[in-house]
Parts: C-alpha cells; sequence; structure tokens
C-alpha cells in the first residue's frame, strides 16, 4: 500500500512536469517569481508557453533556470510587453526552446542595473543581455500573406481531357461535371488536349475563418448582411496558366447534411482589402435529398446561401484591438453561437475601432467575437464570448500566437 501510494505521488509530479500548458502573466506590473502574477497559480516551469501580453511588465528580481533535461527543450516564451530585469539576474533555457518577441515588446534592464550581467540564455548563448539597452520587437503583421499560404494548401488539383471532359469527385465528395468540348480560351476559341483544374472547398467556419471567406451578402439596398451558408466552392479552369471560360455551365452537385428548400446561389467577389462580397444571382439550386445541385456558368468563388434572419431589432457592434492592429494587418469576425455556417466580418476601421456601417446584429444575441493576424509563420488569435448590447464596444485581448493545428482545434470548438 505505501509503495503504491509513493507510485501515484510520482504519476502525479511526472504529469505536472510534462504536460504543462499556456501560462500568462496577468495585468499591470507583476513580479516572474511570484506565483500570483500567472493565470494558473503558480511559476513557469520546463515546457510551458510562457505569455507575457501587451498590457503586462512583469520584473526578473531572480533568476530563473528552464534547463535542467530534455522537458525544458519545449520551453517557449512569447513577449508581447514589457520584461525588465533585476541586477544581475537572468533567464536560462534549454537547447531547444524559443523566445519570441512581438512589435512593441521591449526587453530591458532597470535603471539603475543597466550594463550589469543580465542575459537571456539559450543552450549557454546569449539571445539578450544588458549591455544590449532595450531590445525591441520587430515582428511584422501581415495576415493576408499567412491566408493565402492556408489557401494554397487548401486547393485541389486534376486534370481532365478537354475534347472528353470529365467528372470530377471532390476530397468532400462534391462532384463537377465538365462536359466534352466545353471550355473556350477568351476568345471563344474551343480547347483542346489537357487541361488543370483547381478546386477549393469551405464548409465549416473555421475553414471560412482560415481562407478569409466570410458570409457577407450584397443586399438590393447596398448594404452588406450575413449569410448562412450551405457550402463555398471556388473553380479554376487553366491550360499552360491561361484561364479558360466554360461555354456551357459546368453542372456542380454539393453534398450537405441538412438541405434547406430556402437555399439561393452567390457568386463571391474579392475587393481591394482582400474581403469577399457575395452578390445573388437570382437563381435557386436543385434540392436532392442530401445535396444541392446547380450549373456553375462563371469560374470563381461560388456559394449556397441564404439571408441569416432574426426578428430582434438590430444594432452596430465595434471592436477594439490592441493599438498595433488595424484594417491592414487583423481581420475581426463576429460569429453567432448555434450557426455553424453564419461567419460575419467587420470589415471597415473607424476612430481605432473595428465595425460595419450596417446594424445587423440582434440585441440579446450571443456570439463569439474572432480576431485574427500573424507574425512570421504563426498565426495570432484571440477569441472573446459576448452577448449583443446596442451599440456595444468589445475590447479584445492580446492575440496569442498558436500552431495551425491549434488555431484549427480553437476554431471548431467555437459553437
Amino acid at each position: 500500500m505505501k509503495q503504491r501510494f509513493i507510485f501515484l505521488i510520482l504519476s502525479v509530479f511526472i504529469s505536472f512536469e510534462f504536460f504543462s500548458a499556456d501560462i500568462i502573466a496577468k495585468n499591470g506590473n507583476v513580479n516572474w517569481n511570484n506565483v500570483n502574477s500567472w493565470d494558473l497559480g503558480r511559476l513557469p516551469i520546463c515546457s510551458d508557453n510562457i505569455i507575457i501580453p501587451g498590457n503586462s511588465v512583469v520584473t526578473l528580481d531572480a533568476s530563473v533556470f528552464l534547463n535542467k533535461d530534455e522537458t525544458c527543450d519545449k520551453t517557449r516564451l512569447d513577449i508581447f510587453g514589457k520584461l525588465i530585469f533585476l541586477g544581475g539576474k537572468k533567464i536560462a533555457l534549454s537547447k531547444g526552446a524559443k523566445v519570441n518577441y512581438y512589435k512593441n515588446a521591449e526587453i530591458q534592464s532597470s535603471v539603475q542595473d543597466k550594463g550589469k550581467s543580465e542575459s537571456i540564455e539559450i543552450d549557454k548563448t546569449i539571445f539578450w543581455q544588458g549591455s544590449d539597452n532595450i531590445k525591441k520587437g520587430e515582428k511584422i503583421y501581415n495576415v493576408n500573406s499567412k491566408i493565402e499560404d492556408y489557401t494554397k494548401k487548401s486547393k485541389q488539383y486534376f486534370t481532365i481531357n478537354a475534347q472528353e471532359g470529365g467528372v470530377i469527385t471532390t476530397a468532400n465528395g462534391t462532384v463537377y461535371n465538365i462536359k466534352p468540348n466545353s471550355l473556350t480560351n477568351e476568345k471563344g476559341v474551343l480547347i483542346s488536349g489537357n487541361v488543370e483544374v483547381e478546386i477549393i472547398e469551405i464548409k465549416n467556419k473555421s475553414e471560412m475563418i482560415l481562407n478569409h471567406k466570410a458570409t457577407m451578402g450584397l443586399l438590393a439596398n447596398g448594404k452588406m448582411s450575413p449569410l448562412v451558408s450551405g457550402g463555398e466552392n471556388y473553380l479554376k479552369i487553366s491550360q499552360n496558366n491561361n484561364e479558360l471560360l466554360p461555354k456551357e455551365g459546368i453542372e456542380v452537385t454539393v453534398k450537405s447534411q441538412k438541405v434547406d428548400e430556402d437555399m439561393e446561389m452567390f457568386n463571391g467577389e474579392i475587393n481591394e482589402k482582400n474581403q469577399i462580397n457575395w452578390t445573388q444571382t437570382n437563381t435557386k439550386p436543385k434540392i436532392n435529398a442530401d445535396s444541392y445541385t446547380y450549373i456553375q456558368r462563371r469560374l470563381g468563388w461560388c456559394n449556397i446561401d441564404k439571408f441569416y434572419e432574426d426578428t430582434r431589432p438590430n444594432t452596430e457592434i465595434f471592436v477594439k484591438l490592441p493599438k498595433e492592429y488595424d484594417i491592414n494587418n487583423a481581420i475581426v469576425y463576429v460569429s453567432f453561437d448555434g450557426n455553424e455556417n453564419l461567419l460575419a466580418e467587420l470589415s471597415q476601421f473607424q476612430n481605432g475601432l473595428f465595425t460595419n456601417r450596417n446594424a445587423f446584429s440582434p440585441i440579446g444575441a450571443k456570439i463569439h467575437v474572432i480576431a485574427v493576424s500573424n507574425s512570421g509563420n504563426e498565426w495570432l488569435c484571440s477569441v472573446k464570448a459576448t452577448t449583443i448590447e446596442e451599440k456595444m464596444i468589445i475590447e479584445m485581448n492580446d492575440l496569442l500566437p498558436n500552431s495551425e493545428e491549434t488555431m484549427l482545434t480553437i476554431l471548431k470548438n467555437i459553437p
């Protein structure tokens, strides 16, 4: 019995050491070496992702050693705010550890201790030392480049013979029926030989976000309003990098777990801000038992949609991100809880706030606000749940770094 008790204690200790998580410094001026300075109520340990948010100033008054064994190789320090070292103190990290300091971040010695032996070491190599003075963050945010990279990976490629035509079935079971001798060049001349077909399928909110393809439709009055999507699809056909045109429409059948007779067809156009706007084609898809069928008469983005309806009074909402973000390097989405295929975008930026000129948000609706950016090879993300109030301003916390896999997990868990 005594041996079993010791084993349980060791098991708890081992799991604590090996399975740690994000640990975030609290707002304001805090001390690294005080457990009350961290959201988990403990000090950072090996393998933690240690995050100093933009509104935190963390002082280090005792040296920290996170280099004792192989578990420390996974340690990561992400600095958005300030990290201040007192005289002679250091952070020692192991070989595989990473330190990232983002735009507006600062690493520095205290005024009275500047020039002494304060340092951050990675495998005994100096990453920063007190004599460097202030090390300021230099990471640049460029969310559009990250989205382009993800969209490239989302593409599916096929080859068919233009004279013979072909039936293409995608990874999600969408079927494209391209008739024989139905593709032309821009001059209307029929094409022969092999052609390349590119397809992108978007079925849920996480894919909408990472591809930057919100469901915002253009109303007759020129305003934008959210759409409920039955599936967004992109189609491109080319030969030797020259885009082709369908002489006749291409029949497309899209699988759906639940069909809706109110759905219509929309075409998507990308504007100068890389935002997509969906326009009605005044046609409806054919409703099958478990799918929609429509004729695609132009290439590019196509969407099966209907306008979102809610009888409650609508209001504008505003979202405030940390000061380094604006419409050029961040995107803000509004996800309405319980609607898997509905994602609005706040596509305007006024007086430091993300907004939309249309009042499309029902007062009392439960939502999740998602802010997305990137730095280098990492996604940056912040998610906040709230209930819509009239003309409310929603303040978001720092956008924290995530791998693509973690991003997908976060987004898939939004109701």
